[in-house]
């Protein structure tokens, strides 16, 4: 009797966390899969800075001492990469939903949201004023490595590993390059609800998204396709998900497009026959009606521009609406003994008051600046002339 509840509660709690999950993931797979499918560009030049040596290269060469590590060779195929992402999510959300593939799924889903955790998780912990040690090799003829062999003569940062007579290798110091946003949805949120999410909002995002899909991965082997009850269940669930990032959005095409990819795909396993009745026919329909959109956009406009300067946008305003920020200096005393530190401010009554300039147990050490409200820049920072 014991055996039997704890079999009803590990493995049934399990499957019906895992259809819990196959809901959301499906619908938000949809809907973040067309978004970056909406600007593909976008979201090739967000992995562009990603690709760089002193962003996600910089954790590799960090967690695992491999200095000469990079991925800068990715940054030419960044829009192929982006284009093969997007319309992986949504293949990926449209199979989720109809029961398709799934140990397969899994896996993918599992792989994709470890990569994209590991991104956002670069975005909030990245310290700019951290070093990392980077290799680089220049051939002798590049300028660059001239600039580098006089710069190890004064520079304790730059050093100098190998020189013959075709090549320097040059080990160096150097600061990571922290992206602001992850551009997870694209410019979408920047442009429905007016900013985007934090770099620790994301994380955690990705982190529950992952924790969902890891349900899905343990109930694998319990989770059958779809019968009929199942489709209609699945289908109106994941596509309620889909209406409500798409009012959020304040775009709906992702409700007409998730409705025809899951009523398309459940017709083509009646009607496919053979060849195409099947959970490949299914995936090949879906890339094929992805790339459709992807390649329109590239080749016209996005469907729904988020970007400032779209059609109907008050230029103007848009290159005037940021805010300066506040900000406060503050003076830093540390304690000669206890090297404990007070902070205060050089106009206030609290510093004259203290006199702590004359006490010869603390010594002033820096001068800090202390973000009251953050600067927010214009919609807009190109320079050009809206008037034209």
């Amino acid at each position: 009797m014991a055996l039997s509840v704890a079999g009803l509660l590990i493995f049934r709690g399990r499957l019906m966390m895992a259809n819990v999950a196959r809901s959301i993931i499906g619908g938000l797979f949809i809907v973040s899969g067309l978004v970056k499918a909406n600007d593909p560009l976008g979201f090739a030049y967000k992995l562009e800075e990603y690709f760089e040596d002193g962003a996600l290269a910089y954790r590799i060469k960090e967690l695992f001492g491999a200095p000469g590590f990079s991925l800068e060779f990715l940054i030419q195929h960044a829009l192929l990469i982006s284009i093969l992402i997007c319309i992986l999510e949504i293949v990926l959300g449209i199979l989720l939903i109809i029961g398709g593939k799934i140990k397969l799924v899994s896996y993918l889903l599992v792989g994709m949201m470890v990569f994209f955790t590991f991104l956002t998780w670069h975005t909030a912990t990245c310290d700019s004023g951290k070093k990392f040690l980077d290799r680089d090799v220049y051939e002798v003829s590049n300028p660059i490595a001239a600039v580098k062999l006089k710069q190890a003569e004064t520079d304790e940062d730059v050093k100098i590993i190998s020189q013959n007579s075709t090549e320097v290798v040059v080990e160096e110091k150097k600061q990571p390059q922290c992206v602001d946003d992850c551009g997870c949805f694209g410019d979408a949120m920047k442009g429905s609800i007016g900013r985007s999410l934090t770099p620790k909002e994301s994380l955690w995002k990705d982190i529950i998204v992952l924790y969902l899909g890891l349900w899905i991965f343990v109930a694998q082997w319990l989770i059958q396709p779809n019968n009929r009850k199942q489709n209609v269940a699945f289908g109106v669930t994941s596509l309620l998900v889909v209406a409500f990032f798409s009012g959020i959005f304040s775009w709906y095409f992702p409700i007409v497009f998730a409705l025809t990819g899951i009523l398309g795909s459940l017709w083509l396993l009646r009607a496919g026959g053979q060849v195409l009745g099947n959970y490949m026919g299914v995936s090949l329909f879906v890339t094929l009606i992805s790339a459709i959109f992807v390649f329109f956009v590239l080749r016209y406009e996005p469907m729904k521009d988020y970007r400032p300067y779209a059609l109907g946008s008050n230029l103007v305003e848009n290159m005037n609406n940021g805010e300066d920020g506040i900000y406060q200096n503050l003076l830093v005393y540390v304690n000669k003994t206890t090297k404990e530190e007070k902070l205060f401010d050089g106009s206030s009554q609290e510093f004259m008051d203290s006199k702590i300039w004359e006490n010869p147990d603390w010594e002033y050490k820096e001068m800090v600046q202390k973000v009251i409200k953050p600067t927010k820049l214009p919609s807009i920072t190109d320079q050009f002339n809206p008037y034209i």
